[in-house]
Parts: structure tokens; sequence; C-alpha cells
């Protein structure tokens, strides 16, 4: 390779980072905005308690029928001795936030659920399936389920799981992958909880 040809690549690939660093968005201009999504109602945030009903943490998740709830089963594990979860389902749960009161009066969270809102639910019977820290990787069986003390009333559909045995051959494939799934859920950063 001539030495003016490696300058000249080397010299577009400074370009091309820069303008790729510049033209870039800020993170917080992509995870900071909230886009409305009419499809994923039954996607919900999980905000666990302990025994003595202090926060734990919090966790997404997606309804399978009107009383089962679908999460990770780290976030449901015996070992934090949790006592029950509540799930909000509305899609700007704590954004209305006050640091100062520690509460969004639009949805209750993460203290309790406003009267009457039927997009905030309860369940006391929370299963994780022998999650074990990530022991036995690659099946460190990281799924919960959460049982509504009472069904969902609002109107939904519901999520649904892949057929056992129809994803086996994408563990098996290297390169690109020819498979489509949708992201539905909440993050967590610290300025907006």
């Amino acid at each position: 390779m001539s030495r003016p040809f490696l300058i000249r690549t080397l010299a577009g690939l400074a370009l091309s980072a820069l303008i790729v660093f510049v033209a870039a968005p800020p993170a917080r201009a992509v995870t900071g905005s909230y886009h409305p999504d009419p499809i994923h109602t039954y996607v919900g945030l999980a905000v666990f308690y302990d025994q003595d009903g202090e926060f734990s943490h919090r966790c997404s998740g997606s309804l399978l029928s009107p009383r089962i709830f679908l999460t990770a089963g780290h976030c449901t594990d015996d070992e934090l001795e949790l006592s029950y979860a509540r799930i909000y389902f509305h899609q700007f749960a704590g954004t209305h936030f006050d640091p100062v009161t520690q509460h969004d009066p639009v949805t209750g969270y993460p203290d309790e659920c406003i009267a009457g809102d039927p997009l905030c639910v309860t369940g006391h019977e929370l299963h994780d399936f022998g999650f074990d820290n990530f022991a036995g990787f690659p099946n460190i069986r990281d799924a919960g389920i959460i049982v509504l003390d009472e069904a969902i009333t609002f109107a939904t559909s519901f999520a649904s799981l892949a057929e056992p045995g129809s994803l086996d051959v994408l563990a098996t494939r290297r390169g690109v992958q020819d498979a489509t799934f949708t992201i539905s859920g909440y993050g967590v950063s610290d300025n907006w909880p």
C-alpha cells in the first residue's frame, strides 16, 4: 500500500468519524423524548416493594392475560424478599414526578394507584421460576410472573409468546439474522424517574 493512499484513507476515515460525531444527536435527545404508543398498551411498569412496603426497584413487563404479567426473573427473585408490585400501564408513568413531594400527582407513581384508575393495578403473588442470579448460563431461568390481585378492566390486546422451538434457528445461525421484533418498555435514568 502506498504512503499517499494510506494518508488519504486515514484522512477519509477521520473526516467520516467527525461527520458522524457532529451529526449525531446527543443521547438525551434520543432517550429523553416520549412518543405515544397506542399499540403496545399491554406493556407496563412494575414497581416492587419489600416486606415493609419500601420501594425496591422497577422493571418493565407485558400482560399475557387479564391477570398474568410477564417480567424478568431477576425482578421477582425470591432472594429479594418482595411483598408486592404495583403496575402502571400509563405510558407516561412518572413523567410528572415532583422531586419535592417524591410523587406523580397524575398517575400516583410510585406510591399509590389513584382511586378509580384502571391503568394502575397491584399483584401480591410473585414467581421467579428458579432464577439463581444468572447461574446455569445460558439457561438462567430469567422469567418472572406477577399474578394481579384483580383482572385488568381497561381495553387492550395481550402480548404473545413465540411458539416452542420457533426461535431455535436463531441460536445456531451466525451473521445477519432475519428476525423482526419490537422493543417497548420503560428505561431508568436519573432525570426521568
